[in-house]
C-alpha cells in the first residue's frame, strides 16, 4: 500500500515538473516575426469648389390666430390651398411642394398667476423647391399674393448630380494637395517619400447660400421681389499616410 502511494506521489511530482519546464521554454507567447513599425508622414489635403446654384428652396407659411381652433384651422387650410394652386399654375410641380410643419395650439395670457385663453393659433408651413433660380422672387410674390403671410428663409443649393460632379473634382484636387504637402515635408527633412499606406475621407460638406432679401407682406411691396442667388461651396478633406523610405 505504501509503495503504491509512493509511486503515485512520484508520478504527480514528475508531471508537475515537466509542465513547469514546458511553460518556461515556451515563454510568454511573443512572436519573433514582429515587424518593425514603419515610419510615416501624415498629412491632410483639402479642396473647396464653388458653383452657381441650380436649385432653390423657399420656406413659407400661412399662420393665423382665431378665437377657436376650428376657425384658425379653416383659415390656414383655405389660404394654403390657394397658395399651392397658384404655385402650380406658376410652373412648380406638385411633387416639389412639401409640408414641413402643421400645428394648432392654444394661446394664453398670463396675469397675476392665472392663465387666460386668448384663442388658438394655426400654422401650415411648406417648402417649395424650384430649379429655376432666376424665378425665385416671382414665386415668392405669387405665394404672398395668394395668402402666404410668412417667409422664413430662401436657400440656394445644388442638385445631387451637381454635388457629385463637384465632389469628384474636389477629391482629385485634395489628393494633389496632400501629395504636394507630404513631398515638401520630405524635401525639407532630406528624406525620401514612399508609397501611400492609408487614406481616410472626411465627409464632403455643401455650404448653401441663404438669401438676405425677404419680401414684405402682401400689399406692402411697391414692386416685384428681387432675390439674388450667391455661390454654393462644396468642400472635401483627405487624411493621407505616406511611408518614409
Amino acid at each position: 500500500m505504501d509503495n503504491t502511494r509512493f509511486a503515485i506521489g512520484a508520478f504527480l511530482i514528475a508531471f508537475i515538473f515537466i509542465g513547469i519546464m514546458t511553460f518556461i521554454q515556451a515563454g510568454p507567447g511573443i512572436s519573433e516575426d514582429n515587424d518593425e513599425e514603419k515610419r510615416t508622414i501624415d498629412v491632410s489635403g483639402s479642396a473647396t469648389l464653388t458653383a452657381n446654384p441650380d436649385k432653390a428652396e423657399i420656406y413659407l407659411s400661412v399662420t393665423k390666430q382665431e378665437l377657436s381652433a376650428k376657425e384658425a384651422q379653416a383659415f390656414v387650410t383655405e389660404k394654403m390651398n390657394a397658395v399651392r394652386k397658384s404655385l402650380i399654375a406658376a410652373g412648380v410641380s406638385s411633387s416639389d411642394i412639401e409640408t414641413t410643419d402643421y400645428s394648432i395650439y392654444p394661446v394664453y395670457d398670463y396675469k397675476e398667476g392665472e392663465s387666460i385663453l386668448r384663442g388658438y393659433k394655426a400654422t401650415h408651413s411648406i417648402k417649395v423647391t424650384t430649379r429655376d433660380t432666376e424665378n425665385v422672387g416671382e414665386l415668392v410674390d405669387v405665394a404672398i399674393d395668394s395668402g402666404a403671410n410668412q417667409v422664413s428663409s430662401i436657400q440656394f443649393g445644388l442638385t445631387d448630380a451637381k454635388v457629385d460632379e463637384l465632389k469628384l473634382r474636389a477629391y482629385k484636387e485634395a489628393g494633389i494637395s496632400a501629395k504636394k504637402k507630404a513631398q515638401a515635408i520630405a524635401d525639407g527633412l532630406d528624406i525620401q517619400l514612399g508609397e501611400v499606406l492609408a487614406v481616410s475621407d472626411s465627409s464632403p460638406v455643401v455650404f448653401p447660400y441663404y438669401s438676405k432679401s425677404y419680401p414684405l407682406a402682401a400689399g406692402f411691396a411697391a414692386e416685384s421681389t428681387q432675390i439674388d442667388a450667391g455661390p454654393v461651396k462644396v468642400s472635401v478633406n483627405l487624411n493621407v499616410k505616406f511611408e518614409i523610405k
